[in-house]
């Protein structure tokens, strides 16, 4: 609680004024542990984690397409600094873990992160040799595979098998 006292120059003092109850605390910051800032993440569920030394029993995460957060597009309530929450949309993201009071005030709100997740690699689209071209083996010494390049991938496997008796069997794999 706190009062107040008034002194006049003859060191008279006042009777106390009303006390009021005040709320003092210090709180430690969150520290995140997962997603570090900048990782690049896979859609679907990913593991959300922070350390929090004041103990904690409830926190709000909020996800955000910017960093000042002027829409928040996605709220997760947890119970503890360590949950999995899905997104599904590629793109940069950004997110912050509140500690909350028992009404669900923000007592601290931790530092702003971001993560992304990238779009998924679209299939290679094949050239030749296409669906029932026939290649006679005892003719060719090799057989030309292409196909058109994808924006993004540093790799491809090819694999190739052929059918026998109602059963694919490979023949062929390489990586490039």
């Amino acid at each position: 609680t706190w009062h107040v006292i008034s002194i006049d120059a003859e060191k008279k003092q006042s009777e106390p004024s009303e006390s009021f109850r005040v709320i003092l605390s210090r709180f430690i910051p969150l520290r995140y542990v997962s997603p570090a800032e900048g990782a690049v993440l896979e859609a679907g569920p990913n593991r959300f984690a922070c350390a929090d030394g004041n103990n904690g029993t409830r926190y709000r995460i909020d996800f955000s397409a910017t960093r000042s957060f002027t829409t928040i597009q996605k709220t997760v309530n947890a119970t503890t600094t360590d949950t999995t929450v899905a997104i599904e949309t590629p793109g940069r993201y950004f997110y912050r873990v509140s500690l909350l009071d028992a009404d669900g005030g923000v007592l601290l709100a931790g530092p702003v992160s971001g993560f992304s997740i990238p779009a998924p690699l679209n299939s290679p689209e094949i050239i030749a040799p296409r669906t029932n071209t026939e290649i006679d083996l005892n003719k060719v010494n090799r057989i030309p595979l292409r196909w058109k390049p994808v924006s993004g991938a540093n790799q491809y496997d090819i694999t190739l098998k052929y059918r026998l008796a109602g059963s694919e069997v490979e023949i062929f794999r390489k990586s490039t």
